[in-house]
């Protein structure tokens, strides 16, 4: 009976279809929340193909990528958010998802792009093309990577190479070729570099200054310029055009929290009126349940609460900040983003939130890590976890946001 009706769609699709103006057609796929049915809806025929838009604004939410099998980990086998299950990367490092696509690297050393929305998928160049390999020697178990910068040791695993990329994002979409950039925060010491359609290996940003030699903690593309923030807040901007840049001296807000006083993390979006917004996310320690004090050694940690500051360029200082009106920001390995408010599957408004994933790695033991995702309330100072009852879940999954 299901395929008599899927044949008679087909068959009279262009018809019935053609009689429905765009308002009609828009109004009814109001009511489909899972983006694979309505890629199913548009491609009928080619009526709605041609009619309906690639993705509509209403499925324009964060999405959740869970790299593993239905029920590997506690927690995620009643998600009510959307979200992709993609097994099939459970033995890749997912490092970076900007404008629909995840940068992936495999255990072999090949760096992916994967749009699971529309199947499509590109190469970029493999880890052994990075400006911190000066040789790559495959037959050799365990150390086929040698290191200009050495710090645990001259050669370095498959495994822990995958691991020394911090982050990964896009400029903006593949599609615009002439202005496609990939930048990379990478090895020991968290440097930046960067690869462009056309080049066969990975570039420093600025290989010459001893300053910038690194502990970048996170970065965003703007205008054809890179924007970085380091392990000390210090902010970075390089103009990629003319391949200047370096170090802003911008103080510190007063309120700022030391790293050496605090587990924390940073990172940097585009606010919408076009000014920087800095972002840190603490973090809180515990042991057994109860929260850790001074040196007592951690079983786990969690995101307790957020401080966003922006760059007032005209007086050269962060300011600080307490809302963010009617968007959202979503922070992770993810190109950190602020996006329009939108409701969720009951109907609410979510706005004035920070959707956020587990990408600190520096705090994680040998029995958790990947768990801590969430999204914190800046209304009510409130965080819902979204794996409350979970230490460990690896591979960590990842925000994408549809193009």
């Amino acid at each position: 009976m299901l395929q008599k009706a899927q044949n008679y769609i087909c068959n009279n699709a262009d018809s019935e279809w053609e009689k429905l103006n765009a308002d009609m057609l828009e109004e009814i796929v109001k009511y489909i929340d899972s983006y694979r049915d309505y890629v199913m809806i548009r491609a009928v025929c080619k009526s709605l193909n041609s009619t309906l838009v690639k993705v509509p604004k209403h499925i324009r939410v964060p999405w959740l990528v869970l790299p593993f099998e239905e029920d590997t980990f506690r927690g995620t086998q009643h998600l009510s958010m959307p979200h992709f299950r993609m097994p099939e990367l459970k033995n890749t490092e997912i490092r970076g998802s900007s404008f629909g696509w995840l940068i992936c690297i495999g255990i072999d050393g090949r760096i992916q792009a994967i749009n699971p929305f529309t199947k499509s998928n590109f190469d970029l160049p493999p880890l052994s093309t990075l400006p911190s390999v000066i040789k790559y020697q495959p037959d050799v178990q365990d150390e086929e990577y040698v290191l200009r910068y050495p710090r645990l040791g001259m050669a370095s695993s498959s495994r822990d190479m995958q691991r020394l990329f911090e982050k990964i994002i896009f400029s903006c979409s593949p599609n615009n070729v002439k202005e496609f950039m990939a930048v990379a925060i990478h090895g020991e010491f968290e440097r930046l570099a960067f690869y462009r359609f056309g080049d066969d290996r990975w570039t420093d940003i600025d290989p010459t200054t001893i300053e910038l030699r690194g502990n970048y903690e996170d970065m965003i593309c703007h205008e054809g310029k890179v924007y970085a923030i380091d392990f000390f807040a210090k902010l970075y901007e390089f103009d990629m055009k003319t391949s200047h840049g370096g170090k802003r001296n911008v103080p510190l807000p007063l309120d700022f929290i030391l790293p050496c006083h605090d587990s924390h993390k940073k990172y940097l979006a585009l606010h919408p009126d076009g000014n920087l917004l800095l972002l840190v996310r603490h973090l809180r320690h515990y042991s057994k349940g109860k929260v850790c004090v001074g040196e007592e050694e951690s079983d786990y940690c969690r995101t307790s609460r957020f401080d966003m500051y922006k760059l007032n360029t005209s007086a050269n200082q962060w300011c600080k900040e307490f809302s963010l009106g009617n968007h959202v920001l979503v922070i992770g390995f993810n190109s950190s983003i602020l996006m329009p408010s939108f409701p969720d599957h009951k109907g609410n408004c979510m706005r004035n939130r920070i959707y956020y994933s587990d990408n600190m790695w520096e705090f994680y033991q040998p029995n958790y890590g990947g768990h801590d995702v969430g999204v914190f309330n800046l209304e009510n100072r409130e965080i819902e976890q979204i794996f409350p009852k979970s230490y460990i879940c690896q591979p960590p999954p990842i925000w994408i946001l549809s193009d």
